[in-house]
């Protein structure tokens, strides 16, 4: 039932973003989402390789154009001159093997053991993961394995940014200097988890005001209960495991179509990608 009601909420949020839509940061042109996903230019060899996977119940696919779909991302992988494969089975040796990047793009299903494996062995050579946070529930132990926690309450904020009856809508723009957040100086979250630093390696890069709280999952109250706590929470954590690194989003929705364009989420993303350049041997 939590999956159901978060899901329906970011459709509606998608559709409050589409009639009031945040201007672009500067230096940041709007992101258009229409059309298929371009290709690195015919003959030239692609810069590396990034896995993107689809086979643990994510919500919005690597090939969904709508609001919500994450068809805009992929788009921004291969134009910065990636190969991008669709995983839609079990993570395996295979699959990695001479990629320099992997996409767990909401999963809602569980890495299996032998998944962590192989993607441990994959980082530890220099690979980067991306892991975006759809609902936290059934994956708690994913972030968790790497020492970047997800909470299980909703991020709300007293400076929503457009509709006041949506506050998990809202703009993080306390930013610790990383590769990761050069140029980026605020990211707009449309239904984010807080993401902690659970370990000495961990670090937390993207951080929301001080005016934001925590409410129960489904939760879209504008106001806040009067004993409230009030704090700056995590959004995006990056962690170092030997020569690679994971990067965990509190918010899936952050790089979907709806969302690229708005404030500096899609520069965001480009550094990420940026680290991906380093192909592995698995």
């Amino acid at each position: 039932m939590r999956t159901i009601v978060h899901t329906l909420t970011r459709l509606t949020i998608a559709a409050a973003l589409a009639a009031t839509a945040l201007p672009a940061a500067a230096g940041c042109a709007r992101q258009e989402q229409s059309g298929p996903a371009s290709t690195p230019e015919q003959g030239l060899p692609p810069l590396g390789t990034i896995v993107f996977d689809m086979a643990h119940g994510e919500v919005f696919g690597a090939q969904d154009t709508t609001p919500l779909g994450q068809s805009g991302a992929v788009g921004l992988m291969r134009d910065a001159g990636y190969e991008v494969v669709i995983n839609q089975d079990e993570i395996t040796v295979d699959d990695l093997e001479g990629a320099s990047g992997l996409v767990l793009a909401g999963p809602m299903v569980p890495l299996r053991d032998a998944e962590y494996e192989v993607v441990t062995r994959f980082i530890e050579a220099g690979g980067t993961v991306l892991l975006t946070i759809h609902v936290p529930f059934p994956v708690l132990k994913v972030p968790a394995h790497w020492g970047l926690p997800v909470g299980t309450e909703i991020m709300m904020s007293r400076s929503p940014a457009g509709n006041p009856a949506e506050p998990s809508v809202f703009v993080a723009d306390s930013i610790t200097e990383s590769p990761i957040t050069e140029g980026v100086s605020q990211v707009l979250i449309v239904s984010g988890w807080p993401v902690a630093a659970a370990s000495s390696d961990g670090k937390i890069i993207v951080s929301t005001r001080e005016d934001t709280w925590l409410a129960a999952a489904g939760d879209q109250a504008p106001e806040p209960p009067a004993d409230v706590a009030y704090g700056s929470l995590g959004l995006v954590g990056v962690t170092q495991l030997g020569q690679g690194r994971i990067v965990v989003c509190g918010d899936d929705a952050i790089f979907a179509n709806l969302a690229l364009g708005e404030a500096d989420n899609t520069r965001l993303l480009r550094n990420i990608i940026d680290l991906m350049s380093i192909a592995t041997e698995v």
